[in-house]
């Protein structure tokens, strides 16, 4: 999936990413290019890449491009300033017990620090357990969840049926609104003249082949779902497996990952009867 960053947020997570690498480098440990040693993200700032990416602190990256990464934070500094901002790299990460993965393209806007020997160890244990796909395989997805925990997600790749048959896919998203939007256009075009129909749908193909994500995106937040998680996977049934293990109460749309977990009933205290009469 691509993620749009705009310059401010750019220059904003440079500045945010130099400041990290000056503390760090003050307080580095001994021996931070052990095997077992990694970098964790000690802070997140507001406007940066990395709230964008729904990175937290405490998360240690363990690998880029699927290759374990042991460095030092100059050293990763160096890794985030110097990628494709198309086409960015991949970055895993370690959070509570589970790895997962997101496309960087660019200084995060983080502060580093050298993880815990706890963490790091635990972190090393877990990668050496984990069989990287190939890189080929990982498509961006981002999830968004609504106060009840009904999440959606969306798939960041453009499905040729949105720009061939736009009515068509409204239909396959569930999302009713713009199909109505959608017909009312053609027929209106249509009455007028059949070249200004042609036309007009010309254009919003055109215009379906740009903005699938960004429409699925602005209808969730319509439902008054919020961004919750941005990762790369290689199948949706990944990224609910991943969603399962951060809120094992979320719940997805056709899950193929079962019902979420309900909560417990309480048993009922029994009352007590008076002993005074009356």
């Amino acid at each position: 999936m691509m993620i749009d960053q705009d310059n401010d947020g750019d220059n904003v997570t440079a500045s945010a990413d130099t400041a990290g690498a000056n503390d760090a480098s003050v307080n580095k440990p001994p021996g931070n290019t052990a095997p077992n040693s990694f970098i964790a993200i000690k802070e997140v700032n507001v406007m940066s890449r990395g709230r964008t990416l729904r990175l937290q602190a405490a998360d240690i990256i363990i690998a880029i491009n699927g290759e374990a990464f042991h460095g030092t934070i100059e050293e990763l500094l160096d890794e985030l300033d110097e990628a494709d901002p198309e086409e960015g790299f991949l970055m895993s990460l370690w959070r509570e017990g589970i790895i997962f993965s997101v496309v960087v393209r660019g200084p995060l806007g983080c502060v580093f620090e050298y993880a815990s020997p706890e963490d790091a160890e635990k972190a090393s244990q877990e990668w050496s357990r984990y069989a990287m796909p190939p890189l080929d395989d990982f498509v961006m997805y981002e999830v968004l969840k609504d106060i009840h925990r009904k999440c959606d997600i969306i798939d960041t790749r453009t499905d040729p049926l949105g720009y061939l048959m736009p009515p068509f896919w409204l239909i396959q998203k569930q999302l009713w609104e713009p199909l109505v939007a959608l017909i009312m256009i053609y027929l209106v075009t249509f009455s007028v003249h059949w070249i200004m129909f042609v036309i007009t749908a010309i254009i919003l193909a055109v215009y379906f082949s740009r903005a699938q994500t960004a429409l699925l995106r602005s209808f969730a937040l319509y439902k008054e779902k919020q961004m919750w998680l941005i990762l790369a996977a290689t199948s949706e049934k990944e990224v609910q497996l991943f969603c399962r293990h951060f809120d094992p109460k979320c719940d997805f749309k056709g899950s193929q990952v079962g019902p979420p977990k309900e909560d417990e009933e309480k048993p009922r205290k029994k009352r007590r009867r008076s002993s005074v009469p009356g």
